[in-house]
């Protein structure tokens, strides 16, 4: 097997088509240094069939492998390993409800939807050569569908929820559920508000790559802004991979003139900006999905069919799926251990809806109250999407169907009975709580509680290090601007961290130390909190906090299983901070002394074990995998620090595969004034310069000007301007733009 073929920018372009059978007008695609499109066409159809184009051509084998898995045929690609994974996910079911989805739809959607399809589909039929995916996976060419799309977006808004029941209903039935409750629950669910509306052979692996289940985004009002004029700021975490799960794109047509961050196969601006207003998000984290399990007077009414699965160099295996009027028995799943009980999954995602309906409208929308009332029709997965306007308004929408309980009291019990308390209706993402230009002058989310609401909204939310520094961020000036809005994307403090280093430093201080505990604690007193790649003071905090979790899991869970559950966490932070609080100085330094068996020595920096690994997931491959690995570099930021790095909290250098992966800022003074970045680029065609040409971009804090206004996209988009004409048309009929 040899290396990716090598093609530079203009090898790479001219293999874009420049003509079509489907086109009624021309369409011209400006490129620039970075392989970023902007689209201009004279009508909607012919931009997203253009689209499609543009998304083949960039995304082409990375789509193919996200179509595999939605459909759950990974094990024709990569053999026996994954056929569990495979079975859990047609369980799963990620297409149910799509042909419903496609009814709800108007008529307009529908044919911007066929549009941008007939694109996907022209540009591969066309290619002269495959993309490296195809050929070290052997798979072949496939048509796509609307149901083939829509589907695709399902597996970008997967239930967050479904990690909180993989991690504990194997400890459902003993007093382990308990200790997990007290010890991650509890303090999962104790979260900072954004507003106060008072008056891959893993499942879990897997779905935490492709599903945007992290991320900051926050907002500053007209009055908070040196420009006078709103601001926003966005920054997914998904996995990292080379080429990076978002692409960039912009398109003008009569009815949309925008740009943003898009997932690939997905005809929608997730992130982004158009003349009169800005958007952003972050993952709600909230239960889309309930299981019920099935009582056993009911077991023998399941209806059931067989389902084949191919697998790669070996057998093709044959699984039973099983399915009860409250939804598919994802107990099957050997993944969903559930203690012998008969579990049925009921998902919002299995619902007719229509989000790319709602996105696009909310593409097109002016204020951040037509941005909110876009999302009349959406359900899954759930987002606190924010906006800023050309008014100077800011708001946050809980994008989020949410199933209501008849006893929603309930709601945080992992599994209910469905004769007693099934779903009985739904609540609108219209109906939540809306917060608008509150009087902080700003919104910040950070997959924390939105808001306090009547019904719990989720089993957990993410760790309050980042809110919290957020909310010290943009409370500490009295005006904002774009170089201000960068700056805190940057941000490596933890203020959570910084306070445990300080009580155990203080603890250290009480305690006799041996030369290793002496090393550690003049670290930790002179460290400042900073997670810079050359801090020995980062890796200090780290090193100790791995090994006193380790302790501290030891002395207080007796079960091995749960002990592995919890070590795999976050937990750790509110949990030792709370121990070194409010125990007693004898409590502590008898901790310690144990502790220093734990600890290495040697203290390196905290880049030298902090590693940034960017690579295809074709990486993973035994063997060939280091043909596919782009590089790694010494890593800035952490897991609970805005400028987010995600690491296993160990004693040993670590990778980093998860984190911010993209960013957006943009100033509603000026359509020009949009700022991008991606973590490594946008082709993804390894073996080109623009699979890693923005990482240089990214490591400096920098980023890429991105316009609206089309003479701005002119003098700037120019590496290469593609003109497509209908069949049939001469070059001679191509004007002038």
């Amino acid at each position: 097997m040899s290396r990716p073929h090598s093609k530079n920018f203009g090898q790479r372009i001219s293999e874009f088509p420049t003509s079509s059978s489907f086109l009624k007008s021309k369409a011209t695609i400006f490129w620039n240094q970075h392989a970023v499109p902007f689209i201009k066409a004279d009508r909607d159809e012919d931009g997203f069939y253009a689209l499609g184009l543009v998304h083949a051509h960039l995304r082409l084998g990375q789509m193919s492998l996200l179509k595999r898995v939605i459909y759950g045929r990974i094990s024709e690609l990569a053999g026996p390993s994954t056929v569990d994974l495979d079975y859990t996910l047609r369980i799963l079911n990620f297409t149910k409800g799509v042909a419903d989805d496609l009814q709800r739809m108007d008529q307009k959607e529908r044919q911007w939807l066929q549009a941008f399809v007939a694109g996907l589909n022209d540009y591969q039929n066309n290619i002269t050569e495959k993309p490296i995916e195809f050929k070290v996976l052997d798979m072949e060419l496939e048509t796509w569908t609307e149901e083939s799309v829509l589907a695709l977006g399902r597996l970008a808004a997967v239930d967050i929820s479904w990690f909180t029941y993989l991690r504990f209903l194997k400890f459902l039935d003993d007093d382990k559920m308990k200790a997990a409750e007290d010890l991650y629950l509890k303090h999962r669910r104790q979260s900072t508000l954004s507003f106060s509306n008072q008056p891959i052979s893993s499942l879990e692996g897997l779905l935490s790559h492709v599903s945007r289940s992290g991320s900051n985004s926050f907002t500053v009002h007209k009055s908070k802004s040196k420009t006078g004029s709103a601001l926003i700021a966005n920054d997914p975490h998904l996995g990292i991979f080379a080429p990076n799960i978002w692409m960039l794109a912009g398109l003008k047509t009569p009815s949309f003139h925008l740009n943003g961050i898009m997932f690939p196969g997905v005809p929608i601006f997730a992130l982004g900006r158009n003349p009169k207003l800005a958007w952003g998000g972050t993952n709600m984290r909230g239960i889309s999905t309930h299981l019920f399990e099935i009582p056993k007077d009911q077991i023998h009414q399941l209806t059931q069919k067989t389902t084949d699965i191919k697998v790669r160099w070996w057998f093709d295996k044959t699984r039973t799926l099983r399915q009860s009027p409250y939804g598919p028995i994802i107990s099957d799943s050997p993944f969903f251990s559930a203690k012998g009980k008969h579990l049925a999954l009921y998902w919002e995602g299995h619902r007719p809806s229509n989000e790319l309906g709602s996105f696009w409208k909310a593409n097109q929308s002016s204020t951040v109250d037509e941005f909110r009332s876009s999302f009349a029709n959406y359900a899954v997965s759930a987002q606190n999407l924010l906006a800023a306007d050309a008014n100077g308004d800011i708001g946050l929408v809980l994008a989020y169907r949410q199933p209501v309980l008849k006893d929603p009291s309930k709601t945080l019990d992992l599994i209910k009975n469905p004769i007693e308390n099934f779903v009985v209706h739904q609540i609108k993402p219209t109906e939540h709580p809306f917060a608008k230009s509150p009087k902080t002058g700003f919104i910040a989310s950070a997959n924390n509680r939105p808001t306090n609401t009547n019904i719990e909204i989720a089993f957990e939310y993410s760790a309050d290090g980042r809110i919290r520094r957020l909310n010290q961020l943009l409370s500490s000036k009295e005006k904002f601007s774009v170089d201000d809005l960068k700056e805190i994307q940057q941000d490596v403090f933890s203020p959570t961290s910084k306070n445990l280093s300080d009580l155990i430093s203080k603890a250290l201080e009480s305690t006799e130390l041996n030369h290793i505990l002496t090393r550690y604690h003049e670290q930790l007193s002179q460290w400042d909190g900073q997670y810079e790649s050359d801090s020995t003071g980062a890796t200090a905090f780290e090193f100790f906090a791995a090994a006193a979790w380790a302790l501290y899991l030891e002395q207080n869970i007796e079960d091995d299983s749960l002990r592995k559950t919890l070590a795999s966490t976050d937990t750790w932070k509110p949990s030792l901070t709370q121990f070194f609080k409010e125990s007693s100085t004898q409590e502590k330094s008898m901790f310690l002394n144990l502790i220093h068996k734990e600890l290495p020595e040697s203290i390196p920096a905290w880049g030298d074990v902090h590693v940034q690994r960017f690579q295809h997931p074709l990486g993973n491959l035994p063997v060939i995998g280091s043909r596919f690995r782009v590089r790694d570099y010494p890593a800035r930021g952490s897991n609970e620090t805005v400028h987010k790095a995600g690491r296993k909290l160990s004693t040993k250098k670590e990778f980093v595969t998860y984190g911010a992966n993209s960013r957006q800022i943009s100033d509603l003074s000026d359509i020009d004034n949009n700022y991008y970045v991606l973590l490594g680029g946008q082709d993804g065609w390894l073996g080109s310069p623009n699979v890693e040409d923005q990482l240089a971009l990214w490591r400096k804090g920098e980023y890429f000007q991105f316009p609206l206004k089309i003479e701005s996209i002119q003098k700037q988009f120019t590496s290469h301007v593609t003109h497509i004409l209908p069949k049939g048309n001469s070059p001679e009929e191509v004007a002038a733009d």
